[in-house]
């Protein structure tokens, strides 16, 4: 009897979550085409009409796309048949750089028009060629890199003096996404883990952190950010890492799984997720609470940024630009 009771109890459990509607919000946006159906990896405005996206096909082709008219029409300034390029980040109004498959590092000097591949002295690896997955640039002489594939291969490389020496520390998980919030805080984060340093990048350690591939993350200062998940989940600090609290909870058994991919606030209330499934997550309480919007449910949403003028932009892994009004 008792055997039938808990059957019962499950199956109706079971019905109760398979049957659980949810209401995705509505939205208005503006659609662009890059003029390729390649997947788009990162968006980036460098004012509030200049804006670079990038992306490709992994150790296969990849792309940088240049636009002056808020991301109406695009130029590609940059091509490869090697390598994808995942990340961008501009210096100033005239250097930036991105990197890629394979250990690459480009970077331009007239403001993205034209772009030149750099070649390490020295590399981590002699033989395996990892993807850099995100880049952060303190100066000419300060260049940050993180990368990693198949979870477990992770890579800093850095240089701090300018002179062409670069140190490439190994760690044990991929990395995806590192970002300085002063010149000696830094965070890093990947598969499972989010490393920090407090010198500048001289030594990294591990947070306590665990459960999630920690794709993106956003940092208002040294204390108060967020990351969030590829299994669905978002975490908030207030204690620079050393804690972290539950937004949202990540995948459960029975329901969607969605993807986190990136996230941004365009101020200290207003947030934004990219998400697959075509899902924009919006917080107008400081990530709070969440709400969603379905632009489009067969291509994923990969990253999100605003241009000085706060106007929010996604891209997607379609060759789409979409302008958030």
């Amino acid at each position: 009897m008792i055997f039938f009771r808990l059957l019962i109890f499950f199956f109706f459990l079971f019905f109760f979550i398979s049957c659980k509607k949810e209401n995705p919000g509505f939205l208005s946006y503006n659609i662009y085409n890059v003029g390729e159906n390649i997947p788009l990896k990162k968006i980036f405005f460098k004012d509030s009409i200049t804006c670079f996206t990038c992306g490709g096909f992994k150790n296969a082709q990849g792309a940088i796309f240049r636009s002056s008219d808020a991301a109406i029409t695009w130029q590609k300034v940059f091509e490869s048949s090697k390598y994808c390029i995942n990340d961008l980040f501009f210096l100033d109004d005239s250097i930036g750089y991105a990197c890629g498959d394979s250990l690459t590092l480009f970077k331009t000097s007239d403001s993205g028009r034209n772009w030149e591949q750099y070649f390490f002295p020295n590399l981590p690896w002699n033989q395996y060629m990892i993807p850099y997955n995100s880049i952060y640039v303190k100066s000419e002489t300060e260049i940050f890199l993180a990368g990693g594939e198949h979870y477990s291969k992770g890579c800093i490389t850095h240089t701090l003096n300018g002179d062409g020496g670069w140190n490439h520390p190994s760690f044990d998980n991929e990395f995806n996404c590192l970002t300085f919030t002063d010149a000696n805080t830094a965070y890093i984060s990947g598969y499972g883990v989010i490393y920090k340093t407090s010198d500048g990048g001289n030594t990294f350690y591990p947070l306590t952190i665990r459960g999630d591939w920690y794709k993106s993350m956003f940092f208002f200062d040294n204390l108060t950010g967020f990351t969030a998940g590829y299994d669905g989940g978002l975490y908030k600090t207030t204690d620079g890492g050393t804690s972290w609290q539950t937004k949202i909870s990540g995948n459960d058994a029975f329901g969607k799984r969605v993807h986190f991919n990136a996230v941004f606030f365009t101020d200290s209330n207003t947030g934004y997720i990219a998400a697959s499934g075509g899902r924009l997550y919006k917080s107008a309480d400081g990530g709070s609470s969440w709400h969603f919007s379905v632009i489009n449910e067969n291509e994923n949403l990969q990253s999100v940024c605003a241009s000085s003028e706060r106007k929010v932009y996604v891209c997607s892994d379609k060759g789409r630009v979409y302008e958030i009004k």
